[in-house]
């Protein structure tokens, strides 16, 4: 064989790598390793996507959890007597302020892109 485990064109055996005489790994070895090895993969990729589902359950119940809170403190500015056009202005700038974090988060992600596409 040559260096890239590559059988020679005037090899004596046809079998190639799979020959047992020749310390290779029979074919039947062979492809129960890299089913093994497929196998782990395949337990890897499960875990990680349930540990992406349940991220996502999370997420989901924090989002739920931070609009009663909302809910609430509306609730509460209201028995406390604050007007309704002072609750609306609070809520106009939290959307403005949510509105500039994620036009920042997409020029940041932009600029790494640039960046990473600059020095390749």
């Amino acid at each position: 064989m040559n260096k890239r485990n590559v059988p020679n064109v005037g090899s004596a055996s046809p079998r190639g790598s799979f020959d047992v005489k020749r310390g290779g790994l029979p074919l039947y070895n062979g492809l129960q390793k890299e089913q093994s090895i497929f196998q782990r993969g395949n337990a890897q990729l499960e875990l990680i996507l349930e540990m992406g589902h349940q991220s996502l359950d999370d997420l989901v119940e924090q989002n739920q959890i931070l609009q009663k809170m909302q809910d609430r403190m509306s609730s509460s500015l209201r028995t406390l007597g604050v007007s309704e056009e002072t609750i609306q202005k609070i809520n106009r700038r939290a959307f403005k302020d949510k509105l500039i974090f994620w036009f920042a988060l997409v020029l940041l992600l932009g600029g790494f892109y640039l960046v990473l596409k600059w020095f390749r």
